[in-house]
């Protein structure tokens, strides 16, 4: 079979490259592979290239042997992200490692149970149907609600899938320490993946985050979801313990019109301020409880809030949070001009 490259067409959904090729004399309408602004989702079209990396990494994982016992189990180790909010067993770091292996209903299956000293938690996550969950680091299966035991484990190995560090050895724990000392393997060729994968196949990564990291070295940046487990973002963070002074130089600003959005005494009307929240909040405005989607016909800014016992102010244009806390991220203001006026749907 021989490629052809060139004859680009684009504009297809998603802003899809249909790269055509040659399987013996006659060009195949198939595209080889997929561009999106988000990933380079690499897909297997045509049966002839007799090699899906989504399903090898499954198969390579339900391996077992003679007694059937997995061969090649993954460890997914939650004791940072969790152990602060989630007690487990007796607290021991095997309570919060989680091995995984593909049982024989197609399910990759993480346990923390090692031992008798573990508590048994199970966590069950079913294949994708395509290689975008594993990009996007969420949807379908690996669809999973923060700060639990589901989410680190999708997070964890959805990272080193972006990265091609998947298939792991037998007995590898993701965590961000082994993110850091496998850097230099980031975004090159898996030893682990078998020979039908290579011979010009791949890459089996994500190029679209290996090209923005490369044009942005030295300077790190954001092209994944989880670039932070990976130790590759461009997040500024102080945890207090070492208090560091930032300094921020600003040009010349004359001329310029400083906003001051704390100043702000407009009133929203005669539309109001919609409230739509989910029926675990309970919410004050101006200590007086409201149901869900609540109008307040007159506001003036700011908003005296109260979410579940946390009381804060809330502006809306911009959209500021005082004092902030971890769980305003939640919030979300839409704004939308109508006859002059303003209507803001603040969502909690």
């Amino acid at each position: 079979m021989q490629r052809k490259l060139g004859n680009y067409v684009c504009g297809f959904p998603k802003s899809m490259i249909n790269i055509p090729f040659l399987v013996g004399a006659q060009e195949s309408a198939a595209p080889l592979a997929e561009y999106t602004p988000q990933a380079v989702i690499m897909r297997e079209l045509n049966s002839a290239f007799a090699f899906s990396h989504t399903d090898f990494l499954w198969g390579y994982y339900s391996k077992v042997n003679g007694s059937g016992v997995p061969i090649n189990k993954l460890g997914i180790d939650t004791k940072k992200d969790l152990a602060s909010i989630l007690t487990i067993g007796d607290g021991s770091d095997e309570n919060y490692t989680f091995w995984g292996s593909v049982n024989s209903d197609n399910m990759f299956v993480f346990t923390n149970k090692t031992d008798t000293h573990a508590e048994t938690w199970a966590e069950a996550i079913a294949k994708p149907s395509t290689s975008i969950p594993f990009f996007a680091g969420a949807q379908e299966s690996f669809t999973a609600t923060n700060k639990t035991v589901r989410a680190v484990i999708v997070r964890e190995l959805t990272s080193a899938f972006e990265v091609g560090l998947l298939p792991a050895p037998p007995g590898t724990i993701l965590n961000k320490d082994y993110f850091i000392n496998k850097s230099s393997s980031f975004y090159t060729t898996n030893v682990n993946l078998p020979p039908k994968a290579m011979a010009g196949r791949g890459p089996w990564y994500d190029l679209y985050s290996q090209a923005l990291h490369i044009a942005a070295n030295p300077l790190p940046v954001y092209t994944f979801a989880y670039d932070d487990a990976l130790a590759q973002d461009g997040t500024l963070h102080d945890d207090g313990t070492k208090p560091h002074l930032a300094q921020i130089t600003i040009g010349n600003l004359d001329g310029v019109t400083i906003p001051t959005p704390k100043i702000n005494s407009g009133l929203y009307f005669p539309y109001g301020i919609n409230f739509n929240f989910p029926s675990t909040l309970t919410v004050l405005l101006d200590g007086v409880q409201i149901p869900n989607y609540y109008t307040a016909s007159v506001m003036a800014m700011p908003l005296a809030l109260t979410v579940n016992g946390k009381s804060f102010k809330l502006y809306v244009d911009p959209v500021i949070v005082e004092p902030p806390y971890s769980d305003a991220e939640g919030i979300v203001v839409q704004l939308d001009g109508i006859t002059g006026s303003c209507l803001c749907n603040a969502s909690l």
